[in-house]
């Protein structure tokens, strides 16, 4: 599964990628011209980063679907703070049965 990461090359550029070393590869075919090589050093992007404004509306290099970088992350977001709730509830319910003993 592709994830979003944030590669700098000279620039920085977005693109999806299944892993770190598939970003950095991707990035480099993605700008190289024929007669230069790029040092590329890529990292995944996390829900919590800020992204870059002049890519939230913009598509990641490589993507396999027509989301924009903005709406990915946003996505991604939605799923942490999915997966916090459900973490928070699950506290609450273990609170509960070691005050009542359930255990």
């Amino acid at each position: 599964m592709k994830k979003l990461f944030r590669v700098s090359v000279e620039n920085e550029i977005y693109v999806m990628a299944e892993d770190q070393t598939k970003a950095e590869s991707e990035a480099n075919r993605s700008i190289r011209d024929e007669d230069s090589n790029f040092y590329c050093c890529g990292m995944e992007v996390k829900p919590s980063d800020c992204l870059d404004l002049d890519w939230k509306d913009s598509y990641p290099y490589g993507s396999d679907d027509s989301r924009t970088c903005g709406e990915i992350v946003k996505e991604m977001l939605e799923e942490a703070q999915s997966v916090a709730e459900l973490k928070k509830n699950r506290e609450e319910v273990d609170k509960k049965q070691l005050k009542f003993n359930f255990r």
